[in-house]
């Protein structure tokens, strides 16, 4: 990766044009939901890098999607509207690199909002309420939040979710089914 900060990543790939699968992207309002950090406003310079002919900024733009749309097993309200991009990357012909795509959008499956594993543990729960509280918070209503970004990741995935079949470790019938079932188990 040569050195590259995500700022440098973002400045050289932000003003680039939507090519055919990322039509769309920027009229995506970006600053209106979040990432791991806050306002995604870099995620679509993130997903058109994942179009460059350079194979080390594919990698860093994949990282940081990583980071940035999942983070730690967390999925964000930026995360739900990466998805379609994200499903067109893997329908593309180009150089990026589809095993990596498809990985991050497993990984997506899995994810949960932050505080959604508070709603039944009274002691994260304890530990959360006033964490929360201090900064004007409910946990509460995260927990509402999160299930509502739960349910939008899960939509925009099973759109065209056979995509990823292909890129399944193990495609059999009976893999397959688990893995749809429990994508459409937690809509």
């Amino acid at each position: 990766m040569d050195g590259l900060t995500p700022d440098e990543l973002v400045t050289i790939y932000a003003p680039t044009p939507e090519v055919a699968p990322l039509v769309g992207l920027s009229s995506v309002d970006w600053s209106g939901v979040s990432d791991a950090y806050g306002p995604a406003v870099d995620i679509p310079a993130l997903i058109k890098a994942l179009l460059s002919e350079d194979a080390d900024h594919r990698e860093f733009a994949i990282l940081l999607l990583h980071q940035t749309i999942w983070h730690q097993g967390n999925i964000y309200s930026a995360t739900a509207p990466a998805i379609p991009f994200l499903y067109r990357l893997l329908e593309s012909e180009g150089p990026h690199d589809k095993d990596a795509i498809a990985s991050l959008l497993f990984q997506i499956a899995d994810g949960k909002a932050p505080f959604s594993e508070c709603a039944n543990d009274p002691t994260k729960r304890a530990f959360w309420e006033p964490i929360l509280a201090s900064a004007g918070r409910t946990l509460d209503a995260e927990i509402v939040k999160g299930k509502s970004i739960e349910s939008a990741v899960r939509r925009a995935l099973i759109l065209e979710l056979n995509l990823l079949r292909a890129y399944l470790d193990d495609q059999s019938d009976a893999a397959w089914m688990v893995f749809v079932g429990r994508v459409r188990g937690l809509a």
